[in-house]
């Protein structure tokens, strides 16, 4: 017995911005086996491209969490927040400022800030699990979410033991946009604190480019003379900036 059902179904969708869609649907039946065929066109003519991948993710993601103090309007805020920041890690990172004129409440605020110190700790966790140069990409994961997009230059000094664990770490300085001053004893101060053997330093670039200046180089290379003089190794210095960084050691500027 053969037999053989089609059916095309035409709507318009103006949440998607799409102009039409066909959908066909084929049955088939025969020799005791049926066959399902599906098939969709879209004509996007008229209509916004459809957001990149990523950028559908975090909102997903967002919306999940936005459930907690928006539950009715988690979609629509959501969809705000990823098109104004750009991106959930922006959204995290930027001033409680910044995030309040289109969080609607200090709650939604409050929580974010909460979410990012998380991710922060969970960063350093990793991070203190064992020798700090042992695990370059979990050592960068976390600089990059602390200090990443600090709008003014902060100088951080990680503490390392003889097996180059983490000791401690400490921000030693906040500066401008452009330059944060300090005496190396200040710098080396830290490292004194917790019979340090070694120290990475680390600081960012508000400016947006992680190269390193002539400046940076030669404070650098006047640090670690005097470190030396006191037994202490600099190991590395790290440039972070908002999507990139460098470390001295890896450009040959640290022996």
């Amino acid at each position: 017995m053969d037999g053989r059902f089609s059916w095309t179904h035409r709507w318009r969708s103006r949440r998607q911005g799409l102009r039409s869609r066909h959908r066909a649907l084929d049955l088939r039946a025969g020799g005791g086996e049926a066959r399902l065929s599906y098939a969709a066109a879209f004509d996007r003519s008229d209509g916004p491209a459809p957001p990149p991948p990523d950028a559908l993710r975090d909102r997903s993601l967002l919306e999940a969490l936005l459930r907690i103090t928006w539950p009715l309007e988690a979609a629509r805020r959501a969809e705000h927040l990823i098109a104004t920041f750009g991106s959930i890690e922006a959204l995290l990172d930027a001033h409680p400022d910044e995030q309040m004129p289109h969080c609607g409440d200090w709650r939604t605020v409050s929580l974010l800030q909460a979410v990012r110190a998380v991710a922060l700790e969970t960063r350093r966790a990793r991070l203190t699990a064992g020798p700090v140069l042992s695990d370059s990409h979990a050592l960068i994961d976390y600089l990059s979410i602390a200090m990443a997009r600090d709008h003014a230059e902060h100088l951080r000094v990680l503490c390392l033991d003889s097996d180059n664990c983490l000791l401690a770490e400490e921000i030693v300085g906040i500066g401008t946009v452009q330059e944060v001053a300090l005496h190396p004893r200040e710098i080396i101060r830290p490292a004194l604190r917790v019979n340090a053997t070694a120290l990475i330093l680390v600081h960012n670039h508000p400016s947006g480019s992680a190269e390193p200046s002539k400046a940076d180089i030669l404070a650098t290379q006047r640090l670690a003379a005097a470190a030396g003089l006191l037994g202490i190794a600099v190991h590395d210095h790290v440039i972070i900036a908002r999507s990139s960084w460098r470390s001295f050691r890896a450009l040959g500027l640290i022996k």
